[in-house]
């Protein structure tokens, strides 16, 4: 397939020519990362007329191609997504920002660590949307991106950022601080985080006292693996992308036995060629390095993994 045709079949609403269109943007990815970044540019610049159309996901599979790629310049686009109005967010990306975003992240950031905790310092953006930074930082420590003391400097700026606040700060990002000093085993921040939550500064829906301490009798190596299970640095963005799909597209309901189109029998599941993705990683060289119950955008107390608006709360 030629460039042009890989981009204009990751449009398509057909999944098995998208599939096939993927795999062939990942032995060419030199030649298809200006129109990949094209793609989602597009829908930036106008996403409330893309967010009308709910069959358009070529962003999303440009987003996770660009970062299997480890592409430096989508990492602005993919925070943008993050500063959308909430309506036109959700149109455009679903439960993206949880489910996925934090991969984006940490993949295309080049290992800037520091934006990662300006965005979760953010309170102009919606707690599941720190969260994510929060969960990127937390991969790039787990997958040796960043150094583990450099990973946890920065959880401990983030915290002395919200403990500055004290009750300005909202209580879900509190929670979502301290999912991630559980899931990390971050033994450092537990003093801070416990005495966040003698002052009422945490919501208690999310994450409780209690829960926190039985993180801690859990074996570290088990929370990293179970983390990494949802988040991590993409390296096949159709595996990712079929992971995900339930999450951006309305009414889907993902079945791994159907990740090859059933017009379309041939058709392998491809494996990613780490010397297609070699030559762009050389050519980037390094980089420099709210209170009360659950709000609608926080995780359902019900425990679905859902937001509380898509779950209980509809």
């Amino acid at each position: 397939m030629t460039p042009a045709q890989i981009l204009s079949e990751l449009k398509s609403d057909g999944d098995g020519h998208a599939y096939e269109a993927m795999n062939a943007a990942m032995d060419h990815p030199e030649s298809v990362i200006p129109g990949l970044l094209g793609i989602v540019e597009e829908v930036l610049a106008e996403p409330g007329r893309f967010a009308q159309d709910a069959d358009y996901i070529a962003h999303i599979r440009a987003l996770l191609l660009l970062a299997q790629f480890r592409e430096a310049k989508a990492f602005p686009l993919v925070q943008s997504f993050l500063y959308l109005p909430e309506d036109t967010q959700e149109e455009l990306i679903g439960d993206l920002v949880s489910e996925g975003m934090p991969s984006l992240l940490a993949s295309t950031c080049g290992g800037d660590a520091e934006t990662l905790v300006a965005l979760a310092s953010d309170s102009v953006l919606d707690p599941m949307a720190r969260a994510a930074a929060m969960d990127a930082l937390l991969v790039l420590g787990f997958q040796g991106a960043v150094a583990w003391d450099r990973m946890l400097g920065c959880f401990e700026a983030l915290s002395r950022v919200f403990e500055t606040r004290e009750k300005e700060e909202d209580a879900v990002a509190w929670a979502f601080l301290a999912c991630c000093v559980a899931d990390g085993h971050l033994l450092p921040l537990v003093p801070r985080v416990e005495e966040a939550f003698q002052r009422g500064w945490i919501d208690e829906d999310i994450i409780t006292p209690g829960s926190l301490d039985e993180s801690f009798r859990l074996n570290a190596g088990h929370l990293r693996r179970r983390f990494l299970r949802s988040h991590h640095l993409v390296e096949d963005a159709i595996l990712d992308f079929q992971r995900l799909e339930d999450s951006f597209v309305p009414g889907t309901e993902f079945d791994e036995d159907d990740f090859v189109d059933e017009e379309d029998e041939d058709f392998e599941v491809p494996t990613i060629t780490p010397e297609a993705v070699a030559t762009v990683l050389a050519r980037q060289g390094p980089r420099a390095a709210t209170a009360g119950g659950p709000s609608r955008n926080s995780p359902c107390p019900c425990g679905s993994g859902k937001k509380f608006k898509r779950c209980c709360g509809n």
